[in-house]
């Protein structure tokens, strides 16, 4: 599987759980850019009359925007270093891709047209549900540097509706960078 970069960056506020835990729980809003390979969809009409007529449309996005809501516990293991665990609510804004639609009329081809469309969301779910795990590390008074594994425990993908070239799950690791404001 090749590896896709995925853009992201939000506002996010550590919250304590109390003046006696070392507990922090981390919400906020972050806006997502996801690559999406190896999905099609495929569709074919056919009119008849003194001869036939032949659309094919296939659909293939290649990118997802969504906005997450993160809902994390942290805490300090060691001076510095905190674990986490949580999840990740996400909701999909839109998505970008290919629509090529081809006509042959009587078995011969007339015309194929391809052009970048947004917006289109058959197949994908309007919600999503991401558990992650993660730790991240202070390299600066008000910098922390992380890594996170995201698992996609209800993907917004819909794997069956899609006809598919390779797996696509928005599973993976993040690397994070947070900077503390106050």
């Amino acid at each position: 599987s090749r590896i896709q970069p995925n853009y992201w960056g939000g506002v996010v506020v550590d919250v304590p759980l109390g003046r006696q835990t070392l507990w922090t729980l981390q919400t906020g809003l972050i806006y997502e850019r996801n690559p999406l390979s190896g999905l099609r969809l495929d569709s074919t009409a056919t009119t008849f009359g003194f001869g036939s007529e032949t659309t094919s449309i296939t659909w293939q996005p290649r990118q997802m925007s969504s906005l997450q809501i993160p809902l994390k516990l942290h805490r300090p293991i060691f001076p510095g270093h905190r674990i986490s665990l949580g999840l990740g609510v996400q909701y999909l804004l839109g998505t970008r891709g290919e629509l090529t639609e081809s006509t042959t009329v009587n078995e011969l081809p007339v015309e194929t047209t391809t052009t970048t469309e947004g917006g289109l969301t058959y197949g994908i779910r309007r919600w999503g549900f991401n558990p992650q795990v993660g730790y991240e590390v202070k390299v600066a008074p008000r910098l922390r540097a992380g890594i996170q594994y995201q698992w996609s425990a209800r993907s917004l993908i819909q794997l069956e509706k899609w006809t598919q070239e390779t797996p696509n799950r928005l599973s993976g690791l993040q690397f994070t960078l947070n900077y503390r404001v106050w």
